[in-house]
């Protein structure tokens, strides 16, 4: 089964923070496709953050190293 991530533009008062990609006008939204996901948001979660810690036009990351040396220089606000 196919769940392409979709881009659609970020709408106000949602509950998806503005902290979330805040210099971009959409989102990426995917449907959950895996056993995980589907475990994730069961009774718990109404939507989940991902990442890929890619910034633009650099080459993606390709371990959970080089992904937390990226991201620890990004501010977390809760």
């Amino acid at each position: 089964m196919q769940r392409p991530i979709v881009l659609l533009k970020k709408k106000k008062n949602t509950l998806i923070s503005t902290f979330v990609a805040p210099s971009v006008p959409n989102l990426g939204i995917m449907l959950p496709y895996t056993p995980l996901h589907y475990l994730l948001l069961e009774n718990r979660f109404l939507a989940l953050i991902m990442t890929s810690a890619n910034q633009v036009d650099e080459p993606i990351c390709i371990s959970n190293r080089e992904a937390q040396s990226r991201l620890k220089a990004l501010p977390i606000i809760f």
